[in-house]
């Protein structure tokens, strides 16, 4: 699986499981949550696929489900959340708000599935702890206006998360629809594939979850990291077997920091150059290559980043210029790093 299906994988499950737990939550005036949820995995020919030791569901609008397993196919190896629990549940025609919490997120040999893709393992450290995630959203159809906001931690390696203003999200009113089946039409796939869990489904998961988000518009982003070990790792790592020597060195550790800190302010003032040219139209321009750099050398342990375009912008044309165009998408997202 290449780089770009690992991140639609994690972002998918999150999203099925969001999907599973909405379900859930509403089938709560029944007292039959349980029976509810293994119908509708039914329904959709999955069951088979997403398995938990129990289950539990208040009268408050509180869902628990612990040691859940969830498989892509049978070749695949099951992705594990140790503890799922959604609270805060509002579902009506103008409100849809849900707070969903992802603990202990791990492959079949425990670790994290963040481990398996090349910016993690490039820190030296592939078999990370379990992950953590915490996602919620509110979303005023009425208003045709939305937050949602992404915590994650990952031990040993970074923590941070991201918070999103959206408008023209009348859309996600049919979020669900599209991440079961909306996206598996399109994709080429016959009667008998269009089970979720049918050839890669949560990379169709994701792809619905994207389709949706092509009439959305983001007006904000607001984004946050603290290196917990990553980035420390990935330095030493870099002036180990990238710095190249000189064999009148006599001490290696202290040339390898030298020659690193040249590539840093090498690296600053290049940066900054691109401020001055390409990305002219971005205000701070160069006070974010030092944030950036602070960040890259290990000076800082935290990153933020704050984008307000001058108007809100189409997510899924926001993420075709990215893809082809980046330096267009910065100058259009306006993004300033601290």
């Amino acid at each position: 699986m290449n780089q770009k299906n690992k991140h639609l994988a994690i972002g998918g499950a999150i999203a099925a499981v969001a999907v599973v737990g909405w379900f859930a939550l509403s089938s709560l005036a029944t007292n039959r949550a349980e029976e509810s949820i293994s119908a509708f995995l039914d329904e959709y020919g999955i069951r088979q696929n997403v398995q938990w030791e129990s289950l539990s569901a208040s009268p408050f609008g509180n869902v628990k489900i612990e040691k859940v397993s969830i498989r892509v196919s049978s070749e695949a190896e099951a992705l594990r959340i140790e503890h799922i629990q959604l609270k805060d549940f509002t579902n009506t025609q103008d409100r849809k708000r849900i707070d969903l919490q992802l603990n202990g997120m791990s492959d079949a040999q425990g670790y994290s599935p963040l481990g398996n893709i090349d910016y993690i393992q490039a820190g030296g450290r592939a078999n990370l702890p379990p992950l953590s995630v915490h996602v919620k959203w509110d979303m005023h159809l009425d208003d045709d206006e939305g937050q949602v906001e992404l915590l994650f931690n990952q031990p040993d390696s970074m923590l941070g998360g991201l918070a999103f203003e959206l408008d023209k999200i009348s859309v996600l009113a049919n979020l669900q629809q599209n991440i079961l089946a909306g996206s598996l039409s399109g994709m080429g796939m016959g009667m008998a594939e269009r089970s979720l869990f049918g050839g890669h489904p949560i990379l169709s998961a994701a792809q619905g979850v994207l389709a949706t988000l092509g009439e959305v518009r983001l007006k904000s982003l607001d984004a946050n990291i603290k290196d917990e070990g990553h980035m420390a790792r990935s330095i030493a790592l870099y002036k180990r077997y990238s710095v190249n020597l000189s064999p009148t060195d006599s001490n290696p550790g202290k040339a390898r920091d030298k020659k690193f800190k040249e590539e840093i302010k090498s690296g600053l003032k290049a940066c900054q150059a691109e401020a001055s040219n390409t990305f002219k139209g971005v205000p701070k321009a160069k006070y974010s290559c030092e944030a950036i750099l602070d960040f890259a050398s290990g000076e800082s342990r935290h990153l933020t980043l704050k984008a307000k375009p001058t108007q809100p912008v189409s997510m899924l044309a926001l993420f075709q210029t990215a893809m082809s165009r980046p330096e267009r998408a910065v100058v259009l997202m306006k993004p300033i790093f601290d």
